[in-house]
């Protein structure tokens, strides 16, 4: 099952949206999940100067799932930008707009399946609370329609809002740290 829901995934996904950059490498999580906590800091001392309609801007993109490309785009002519600009070349990117896209394709293959895990009880009475949808999806022991239905409906996330289809692997690897540096789990 673990094999051929990745597949279905990835070749759904990849028919529909455009790939970006190459595959992310373990060394990508690895420095993401070391470094993006100076990058946070950064980032919560600008938010403080975001207007209301940019604050409203970045919530919508949550949804659309790129947070932080749109906190890019934002800033791009503001004095802060240099800010975030020296703290992403600091741990290893090019600039914050770099470090942005990188954080968006961890951002949305988690984010689809925190979405996915809390509506998977949705109609049931008591509903199985599911705290890693990659593990469950590779349980033998758990009932095989529910782990298709919650496969198909991670699929069409993924098909609507990832940024990179061959992301899934590596966040399916790592999705508990890279769920909790991102802040979609304590």
């Amino acid at each position: 099952m673990k094999n051929i829901s990745r597949v279905l995934i990835l070749a759904m996904a990849a028919w529909s949206l455009p790939v970006f950059a190459d595959s992310l490498q373990q060394s990508d999580v690895d420095r993401f999940i070391a470094k993006t906590p100076a990058v946070f800091t950064v980032i919560a001392s600008v938010d403080q100067r975001l207007s209301k309609q940019e604050k409203k801007r970045f919530q919508a993109s949550l949804m659309k799932m790129r947070p932080y490309t749109t906190m890019a785009d934002m800033m791009e002519d503001k004095p802060d930008n240099l800010l975030l600009d020296g703290v992403s070349q600091k741990i290893g990117y090019e600039d914050f707009q770099h470090y942005a896209k990188v954080a968006d394709r961890f951002f949305s293959v988690a984010m689809s399946a925190q979405m996915v895990e809390q509506f998977s009880g949705l109609g049931q009475e008591n509903p199985e609370k599911i705290n890693n949808l990659f593990r469950y999806l590779d349980d033998p022991s758990k009932p095989e329609e529910k782990q298709k239905r919650l496969s198909e409906a991670f699929e069409k996330m993924c098909q609507e809002r990832c940024v990179n289809p061959d992301d899934v692997d590596i966040v399916a690897q790592n999705y508990l740290p890279l769920s909790k540096v991102l802040r979609l789990k304590k």
